[in-house]
C-alpha cells in the first residue's frame, strides 16, 4: 500500500508480509474512507480484508525481502468476482461520474461490516464468472490449507 497526507506514514509502516491488510486496518482504527477512482470493485482490497473477518485464510506466496531473503507473503485470492458487491455497497457509498471516470469513496468501517455479512450469507458471492477457477473455490471452502 501507499498512502499520501500528513497520516500516510501511520498507515502504512504496519504492513507487514504476514499482515499485508494492516493498513486497512489501521484505516478502520481511523475512522476512514476508501476511494476507487476510475477503477471497479475487483481493486477493492478492503475486500480481502472482509473475506478474512469472515473468516477464511489468507492465500500464500512467497516473495525476496528487503536483503534478498525468502519470506511468506499472505496475498488474496481472485478478486474477478468482486463487482457482485455492488448492491451491497449501493446504498452507502458516494458515487460519481468525472469524466469518463466513475469515483466511489465509502466510510471503510460501514463498508467492511457489509461485505463481510454479504460473504458469511453467500460465500459464493466472491466467485467469479470462470467455474473452473481454483483460487475462488479454495476461497469459499475457507482458503489454503496450511
Amino acid at each position: 500500500f501507499s498512502a499520501l497526507g500528513p497520516l500516510a506514514d501511520e498507515l502504512v509502516r504496519c504492513q507487514q508480509p504476514r499482515s499485508v491488510w494492516a493498513p486497512l486496518e489501521r484505516l478502520l482504527w481511523l475512522d476512514g474512507a476508501v476511494a476507487l477512482l476510475g477503477v471497479d470493485l475487483t481493486r477493492l482490497s478492503l475486500i480481502h480484508l472482509a473475506e478474512q473477518h469472515a473468516g477464511r485464510r489468507p492465500f500464500v506466496r512467497w516473495a525476496r525481502g528487503g536483503k534478498g531473503e525468502v519470506v511468506r507473503v499472505d496475498v488474496g485470492g481472485c478478486s474477478d468476482g468482486f463487482g457482485s458487491f455492488e448492491p451491497v455497497l449501493a446504498d452507502v457509498a458516494l458515487t460519481e461520474q468525472v469524466g469518463e471516470s466513475r469515483w466511489m469513496v465509502v466510510h471503510a468501517g460501514q463498508a467492511l461490516r457489509l461485505l463481510t455479512r454479504a460473504i458469511e450469507e453467500s460465500p459464493g458471492i466472491t466467485r467469479c464468472l470462470d467455474p473452473a477457477c481454483e483460487r475462488c473455490g479454495d476461497a469459499v471452502a475457507g482458503g489454503p490449507i496450511l
